[in-house]
């Protein structure tokens, strides 16, 4: 026997809360069979006259592209693909694969500004927290401002704040005479 729950939410309350009610709703779902749960999130309706569509795959080397060219997908539909597997990979605490994606994301072919700019401030963070990488960083900052980021003022704090760590690095690295 199956059954389906779903829960629409329009306040930030409810949204606040989502584990909790989408883990009692699974609950309540649990004894109703051997047959495996699963949950989907969407957001940002589908324009009209479009249908909206999510694809998972358990495997980490799912070839995405590959199934975006068999559906003749839109480089959009790629975009939100790579976006959400680098959040996926990000949440699953594997954030060297999330990078990955966010790199492919930052570089695909008339991707929307948008998603480029999330991917290039997902990896300046990456790359001055976990690779501390600083010039890297720097340089993904910079093409954010370069772009037209939609919150200028925060990116460059971020600048402003890698600025100082590498003149801080590059004073500590002056040979000693």
């Amino acid at each position: 026997m199956c059954g389906i729950v779903g829960l629409f939410s329009k306040s930030q309350g409810v949204s606040d809360a989502l584990g909790l009610h989408l883990s009692e709703m699974l609950l309540q779902l649990s004894d109703r069979g051997p047959d495996s749960a699963g949950v989907a999130f969407y957001r940002d309706p589908a324009p009209a006259g479009s249908s909206k569509v999510s694809l998972f795959s358990a495997d980490p080397r799912q070839d995405w592209d590959a199934v975006g060219e068999a559906l003749g997908a839109e480089p959009e539909v790629h975009g939100e693909a790579l976006r959400r597997l680098a959040w996926m990979r990000r949440r699953d605490r594997r954030p060297h694969e999330a990078a990955e994606a966010w790199n492919e994301l930052a570089v695909l072919p008339r991707c929307a500004a948008a998603l480029r700019r999330e991917a290039k401030e997902a990896l300046a963070i990456h790359h001055e927290h976990r690779l501390k990488d600083l010039r890297a960083a720097r340089q993904h900052a910079l093409d954010l401002l370069s772009e037209g980021v939609a919150n200028p003022a925060r990116v460059q704090h971020r600048l402003d704040r890698l600025e100082r760590k590498l003149a801080r690095y590059d004073h500590a690295m002056l040979p000693l005479n």
